[in-house]
């Protein structure tokens, strides 16, 4: 593969200072079998495509590096094969199947080369996809407990293991053979995960970027794709809660600017007054109001009060249309009690009491209203305040615009907190049932 195979540089810039690649060929020491070296002037190691034995391509002898004599696998993008990700043309050259200390686990490590670029690695771990560049940075570390910096963004500590080789093909630009093994750390911060491999006497930093499959799929042009399972360590959650929340913060504001305008617009005017001394054998009785007026269909706004000490007082009210007979009600209770036991005082209920009459059309109306009280029970007087007010407007309604606003984004804000759940539930650091701490 020559340079000029990929075209002019895709971004405009000098070609990076790479050695021009040239396709280099070479037979097998073990089986005889032709080995094309594809990165040439950069590639270390190589596999026979025929017999899986592991040379030295560095060394014009062609050394043996382990003659495992394995059988070649197929593998979803195979080696030679071309995409464009990013884009850039890369060219497959190598591939890695790793897996966790356990061996429960295991992933694709594609190996791509564009001469103009270098190199990139291309994983996949149960259908989750990531774009990966070795990054030259001395990063300072305090420790796996503690975040990582990097470009102003600080990526969370998430999985510590050791990754086996379990079988390669190919060619690489390291020395590498089944068996070898390394110290991983990974940290995130979605779309992205840093991600530190460490062996004697080295240590790689590499950046992840989440790719999803699809921009695989059409890259490669490959038929089929592994299924995503779960949550990918970086991968982005598909709620965007910042924005949300943002958003529902402006229409409550709106609405209660709009709520406020309404109650300064609203007539909330007097119909009605009641101030009765009730005597105890007015529980018997019904009374009526004087006749008043709604110029218009308003609400019916109520506030009643009894001044009653561990007692209670009960009106019965009937709004009753003069012509129409129409009839509207409502009752108002107003208990109060008050004491000590071995927990110290306490207090319940109130003295007052209020409510609406809602969509009351116009037209002359009388009140009437009847009593009931312990108080008159143990023949007491009883002194009650009624005022009556039409076009009050009801923070109760403000209220229930304020619950359907924030509906939404309160739904949105439960998934994603089940979504961050699901990725951290293979972390060494997973988040408790009640959501951990947030982003």
């Amino acid at each position: 593969m020559n340079a000029s195979d990929f075209g002019p540089n895709l971004f405009g810039e000098e070609p990076a200072p790479v050695k021009k690649a040239a396709i280099r060929k070479f037979n097998c020491p073990s089986c005889g079998g032709e080995i094309q070296i594809r990165a040439a002037g950069h590639t270390l190691t190589a596999i026979c495509a025929h017999c899986g034995t592991v040379v030295d391509a560095a060394d014009e002898r062609v050394t043996i590096i382990d003659d495992v004599r394995t059988k070649l696998r197929p593998t979803l993008i195979e080696i030679g094969q071309r995409g464009t990700l990013e884009g850039i043309d890369w060219e497959v050259i190598g591939y890695v199947l790793k897996s966790d200390r356990t061996k429960q686990y295991f992933w694709d490590e594609y190996l791509l080369f564009n001469p103009y670029h270098g190199f990139r690695f291309l994983v996949q771990m149960d259908g989750h996809w990531n774009v990966v560049r070795v990054v030259k940075e001395d990063f300072q570390r305090m420790g796996f407990v503690t975040t990582v910096w990097h470009e102003n963004q600080s990526f969370r500590p998430f999985l510590r293991d050791q990754p086996i080789v379990q079988y390669v093909k190919g060619e690489f630009y390291w020395r590498i053979r089944r068996g070898d093994t390394a110290t991983t750390e990974d940290y995130v911060a979605p779309p992205y995960m840093l991600s530190f491999e460490k062996v004697p006497g080295e240590e790689t930093a590499s950046l992840c970027e989440y790719t999803e499959p699809d921009a695989v799929q059409a890259a490669f042009g490959l038929q089929s794709m592994p299924r995503r399972k779960g949550v990918g360590p970086n991968q982005p959650s598909p709620y965007n809660i910042a924005a949300l929340m943002k958003s529902a913060a402006m229409a409550v504001a709106v609405a209660f600017v709009i709520h406020m305008a309404a109650v300064a617009a609203s007539a909330s005017q007097p119909v009605m007054t009641l101030n009765k001394v009730f005597q105890p054998g007015d529980q018997t009785r019904e009374f009526v109001s004087e006749p008043f007026t709604l110029p218009r269909q308003s609400n019916i706004y109520i506030e009643s009060s009894a001044p009653v000490s561990n007692a209670w007082a009960e009106l019965g009210l009937t709004l009753v249309n003069e012509t129409t007979k129409e009839v509207f009600e409502l009752t108002q209770g107003m208990e109060f009690y008050y004491g000590s036991d071995s927990d110290g005082p306490w207090r319940e209920g109130s003295p007052t009491a209020d409510g609406y009459l809602s969509g009351v059309p116009a037209g002359t109306y009388r009140m009437t209203y009847d009593i009931e009280s312990d108080v008159l029970q143990k023949a007491q007087p009883l002194q009650v305040s009624m005022t009556a007010k039409r076009d009050v407007v009801s923070w109760g309604n403000f209220f229930w615009t304020m619950f359907l606003l924030l509906a939404h984004p309160g739904v949105a804000w439960l998934r994603s907190s089940a979504f961050e759940n699901r990725r951290w539930e293979n972390s060494d650091f997973p988040r408790t049932a009640s959501g951990g701490d947030d982003e």
